[in-house]
């Protein structure tokens, strides 16, 4: 199972700890991101606290605060940011997948997209059992959503050795062809190679569009090479997953 670290930033001066998140990168890397994010990207709570250190010459520390995994890591999160107190942080929000703003109707639309049931399905399209909802499937594989709605999307067709399909999209005769779908792997992370060699690595598609500054879709749209990225200095993108042992 994919090792996640969450971690805090602490002012160097002071010893206060002004940030808590989770990666699976280095923290060396983790802490370069934040710095590169504080100098060349919009302002944010986190962002404009992090500058005026850097600007300043006292940078921040990144410490680790403890190892957890795929499955529990925005629990963990969450437990370090109430515990430092969300008032004493610049995290923008108590944890878990990270801020997205959205409208009302797209908020609700993503919820519900999240409580559809599914159904579970064997590799020879046999009926397993079926979930009121992407969680509950993914609790019960002891797996992260990605997981469930990387093989709900089409993008990798399985998840844990099952097929997942929408109950609204099944019936006794569902068909799809699985001989060319990748078993026995998880989503990973993704992996961003610059023209200049820099190799930068995200835990989301979310995170890439706020990185370079795009929507969600952009991205999404690189991943599957339907849209061109030469003019942010990107040399290629993709999805990298890991066999599940």
């Amino acid at each position: 199972m994919r090792e996640y670290k969450i971690y805090k930033l602490v002012e160097s001066d002071t010893m206060r700890v002004r940030y808590v998140g989770a990666t699976v990168q280095r923290l060396s890397q983790r802490f370069a991101q934040h710095k590169h994010e504080a100098l060349k990207m919009k302002f944010t709570h986190k962002r404009h606290w992090l500058r005026k250190l850097f600007t300043n010459n006292i940078p921040p520390k990144i410490e680790l605060i403890e190892l957890t995994n795929e499955v529990e890591w925005e629990n963990r999160e969450s437990y370090w940011i109430d515990y430092y107190g969300l008032e004493n942080l610049t995290n923008a929000r108590k944890g878990g997948s990270g801020m997205v703003f959205k409208k009302d109707d797209s908020i609700n639309r993503s919820a519900i997209g999240h409580y559809k049931p599914i159904v579970m399905l064997d590799l020879n399209l046999n009926y397993i059992r079926e979930f009121e909802s992407i969680k509950s499937a993914a609790k019960y594989l002891n797996c992260g959503l990605t997981s469930i709605t990387e093989g709900l999307s089409g993008r990798c067709l399985t998840a844990r050795n099952y097929h997942f399909v929408h109950k609204d999209k099944y019936n006794e005769n569902y068909t799809i062809d699985l001989s060319t779908a990748r078993t026995n792997v998880l989503f990973s992370h993704i992996e961003v190679r610059m023209l200049n060699g820099e190799l930068l690595i995200f835990n989301r598609i979310n995170e890439v569009s706020q990185y370079f500054k795009v929507s969600s879709s952009f991205v999404s749209m690189w991943l599957n090479n339907t849209r061109k990225f030469n003019k942010y200095n990107i040399k290629s993108i993709k999805k990298i997953y890991y066999d599940i042992v």
